[in-house]
């Protein structure tokens, strides 16, 4: 009876052990999927990383239109400093002329 009893005993403890083996063989097969998943996900945040690197970097490169924005409002400044700078030759011309031509109206002196 004792040895009936001890087979038995056996039994249930191999049936218990293999019902372990295979929640454990589950368990490591969902380990490995979630430790892969995570590779994957540091892989697609790396890649996300470099993404937004790159987006960055380009916002703040200047633009080219701005720099021609910028080359062409230097060259209009430059054109206004000779537009006044002819102005003033020719007021300055007016203001010969105007005296000449007092000069010619007016009686000479004596």
């Amino acid at each position: 009876l004792h040895l009936d009893q001890a087979r038995d005993s056996v039994v249930e403890v191999e049936r218990r052990l293999e019902v372990v083996t295979d929640e454990l063989r589950e368990a490591q097969d969902e380990a490995a999927t979630a430790a892969q998943e995570a590779a994957e996900a540091r892989r697609d945040q790396a890649i996300a990383q470099q993404r937004l690197d790159e987006a960055l970097e380009q916002a703040q490169a200047p633009h080219p239109a701005l720099e021609e924005v910028d080359r062409l409002r230097g060259e209009v400044t430059m054109r206004d400093q000779e537009i006044l700078m002819h102005r003033d030759a020719v007021d300055r011309l007016q203001e010969g002329l105007e005296g000449a031509r007092a000069a010619r109206a007016s009686p000479p002196r004596r």
